[in-house]
């Protein structure tokens, strides 16, 4: 976690470096830069934005194609319980699916990212 706070922070240093020249241009490379830290931090979207100094409104209304991972779903694997006959995977949409192999829960979020 330490690794994306420190570059969360850089990010936050070249975002408002582009603040001192007046009205800021980011570039494609600066949005996808921002898309890819979000995507690797876990992070709300808003919160990440404020972390970063940008409005989430303006991140809203980048375009998420210039996201490298815009084409996949977060999920989030969560443990309700020990529970011996398996793996839970809960997906964002609140649907929940136990007693799953290792595998089947590998092919699952194969499937989920797609």
């Amino acid at each position: 976690m330490k690794d994306i706070d420190n570059e969360i922070k850089s990010l936050q240093r070249k975002i408002t470096a582009l603040r001192r020249d007046g009205r800021p241009r980011y570039s494609e490379d600066l949005r996808r830069e921002v898309f890819a830290l979000h995507d690797r931090s876990g992070l709300p979207l808003s919160r990440f934005a404020e972390a970063v100094g940008l409005s989430a409104n303006l991140l809203y209304k980048w375009p998420r194609s210039q996201s490298p991972k815009s084409d996949f779903r977060r999920v989030e694997i969560v443990e309700d319980r020990p529970s011996p006959s398996g793996i839970s995977v809960e997906t964002p949409g609140g649907v929940r699916i136990h007693g799953l192999t290792l595998e089947q829960a590998a092919s699952l979020l194969a499937k989920l990212a797609r």
